[in-house]
């Protein structure tokens, strides 16, 4: 055989196996549109060094909730509604929370006072009867019984506790507070349950 024959021989063997080669590389070559063709534990690899912290953000504005506390006291309830706590409140929404104290100064029974919190005169959430434990004459100790209310206040205006002796014993004074607190925003999700008020049962509540 010739030289030259050799030559194209060898070149077309060459060019079959770089064919058969090159068809055998392009069939396991893959593009990888989503992280679905990758197993999950790959996938769990696929991450970079963690980088440094970065800075510290520029601090945040001041808040704006403002607080309001109001202390007041009754020495005689009545059987009209008493203003007991009065407080002006100058921001609104707020959530509003009040606490009495009722005592039983000298009637035999058990005497029962109503308090309810008002804002500019209208009620604001439900009102609820304390029953004040007996005066117990033997012991000389006065009975009390307290309970808090919760409500919201939607609009400035002045915030009131007022109570009232349903029995009008007479025999009833009232010592509370009224503390609210503004908010961004204030809503009654349900119409709250009375607190109970413990009854008498012989001993006066210290």
């Amino acid at each position: 055989m010739s030289v030259a024959r050799k030559s194209l021989t060898i070149a077309a063997v060459s060019v079959a196996a770089m064919a058969v080669t090159g068809t055998a590389i392009g069939a396991t070559q893959y593009v990888i549109t989503s992280l679905s063709q990758i197993s999950p534990s790959v996938v769990k690899q696929l991450h970079g060094a963690t980088g440094p912290r970065g800075p510290a953000g520029p601090a945040g504005p001041a808040g704006s909730g403002d607080a309001y506390v109001a202390h007041g006291s009754v020495a005689t309830l009545v059987a009209t509604a008493t203003k007991v706590v009065t407080l002006p409140l100058a921001k609104a929404p707020a959530l509003v929370q009040a606490a009495v104290t009722i005592t039983n100064g000298g009637t035999p029974g058990d005497a029962n006072a109503t308090c309810v919190l008002n804002l500019d005169g209208k009620p604001i959430g439900p009102a609820d009867t304390i029953d004040a434990p007996a005066w117990l004459t033997p012991l000389n100790n006065e009975g009390t019984a307290g309970t808090t209310l919760f409500a919201t206040a939607s609009t400035p205006g002045t915030l009131t506790l007022t109570c009232l002796d349903v029995n009008n014993a007479g025999t009833l004074s009232a010592q509370g507070s009224i503390a609210a607190l503004t908010t961004g925003t204030a809503t009654t999700v349900g119409a709250p349950a009375p607190t109970p008020s413990p009854s008498s049962t012989g001993v006066p509540v210290p």
